[in-house]
């Protein structure tokens, strides 16, 4: 499976939330901050790869590493998504933020999981896909064109309330802008 880094998988967001008439900012590396409109979050971008085994309800996934950073966003009470990016596909790949945030940093290398035939249907359809996962979790594949809409009503996605999902947004924003 065709990869690219994390910079490159950036410059293509920016480009998305460039087409969307709304204010937005990312800053830092990876993880970065992301800010669109009054939505501010951590987020982490990786390639999507194969599994290293064989499967055949054609897993893909990416890995995290256990790091200092993912405590920090552990504790905080801005929501964390981990977007993984597939180039095949030209999807993205979102994972349930509050379940996220639960695993970081639980094991030396943690695995989070798609279907490469919802990755195929996301694609097609141009409109973003639910995948259920083995697991009893969900993911959502949505298609490059469709992220910025997506990250601007996420809420309804993940069934985060607005409230819960961005507690210190005002004055993050100040810190952000100024």
């Amino acid at each position: 499976m065709p990869r690219l880094g994390r910079k490159k998988i950036r410059a293509l967001l920016e480009e998305q939330l460039n087409h969307l008439s709304c204010h937005y900012g990312i800053g830092g590396e990876n993880p970065m901050l992301l800010v669109i409109e009054d939505r501010v979050f951590t987020i982490f971008l990786k390639p999507i790869g194969d599994v290293c085994y064989k499967n055949e309800n054609e897993s893909t996934r990416v890995q995290l590493p256990q790091r200092e950073y993912f405590d920090k966003i552990k504790v905080s009470k801005r929501p964390f998504l981990l977007m993984g990016f597939d180039l095949e596909n030209d999807v993205f790949v979102v994972w349930n933020p509050s379940n996220t945030k639960e695993r970081l940093n639980t094991k030396k290398n943690l695995s989070f999981y798609c279907r490469l035939n919802a990755q195929r249907e996301a694609k097609k359809k141009q409109l973003p896909v639910r995948c259920n996962l083995t697991n009893g979790e969900y993911v959502w594949v949505v298609p490059m064109t469709f992220i910025a809409e997506f990250l601007m009503s996420i809420e309804d996605y993940f069934l985060l309330s607005l409230s819960q999902a961005y507690p210190y947004l005002h004055l993050e924003l100040l810190f952000v802008y100024f």
